[in-house]
């Protein structure tokens, strides 16, 4: 059993996952709350699925790009976690989450996350047997930077804002994904760590760390 959590940005998301069946799942916006309602919904979302923390094999976070004190706080708690369950645990990068969502196809796939002050962390993506594979690595950008500089045909996913929606919509060749398979779901972080835990990828709690982005733009 794997639990699964997503603290990077406003949006929190948590699932478990037994491997085959994603058993529990609930995303809500929790803004500056994460420190007040992590753990409490951690144990709401256990105790629901009728089973205990021993029953866990290992704890998933996502490791951003994202909010700083955000994903502070749920890599914290995935390492306290982990430490204290004699568990393992897996970082998984926050965009390659919202990759995992979208259906396999032959254009580039860029995904986006909010990054505040009018800015977003932004990394693409192309389908290699099936699988989305990141081809550009995540930088930070302003929306109108973004739109330039997305290629041509692409499908653009994520946290997209009335600016962003609004720059997009002046690239006619650009695809931009429907808001319910824009949400980042910890579901589809369970599943990528489940890949990663087969294969024998996990983190020493102490080595785990968030992936955080300079403000300069590529």
């Amino acid at each position: 059993m794997i639990l699964a959590l997503d603290t990077s940005s406003e949006m929190l998301s948590l699932a478990l996952h037994d491997g085959k069946r994603l058993l529990s799942e609930s995303s809500w916006p929790v803004r500056l709350r994460h420190t007040v309602e992590l753990a409490p919904a951690v144990q709401g979302l256990i105790d629901r699925a009728g089973i205990r923390v021993r029953d866990l094999e290992a704890v998933a976070v996502a490791l951003g790009p994202g909010s700083f004190t955000a994903l502070r706080i749920g890599i914290s708690f995935a390492k306290g976690l982990a430490v204290a369950s004699q568990i393992g645990v897996i970082g998984v990068p926050t965009l390659d989450v919202l990759a995992r969502a979208q259906i396999p196809g032959g254009e580039t796939l860029v995904a986006v996350l909010e990054a505040g002050r009018h800015r977003v962390a932004a990394a693409c993506y192309e389908c290699i047997e099936e699988s989305w594979r990141e081809s550009k690595a995540p930088a930070v950008y302003t929306w109108q930077t973004l739109v330039r500089a997305i290629p041509r045909r692409a499908r653009v996913c994520g946290e997209i804002g009335d600016e962003g929606r609004s720059l997009l919509e002046h690239r006619r060749d650009l695809k931009v994904v429907p808001g319910a398979w824009s949400l980042r779901r910890a579901g589809h972080l369970a599943e990528l760590a489940w890949e990663k835990l087969r294969t024998g990828e996990t983190t020493p709690a102490g080595d785990l760390a968030p992936l955080y982005l300079n403000a300069t733009e590529p």
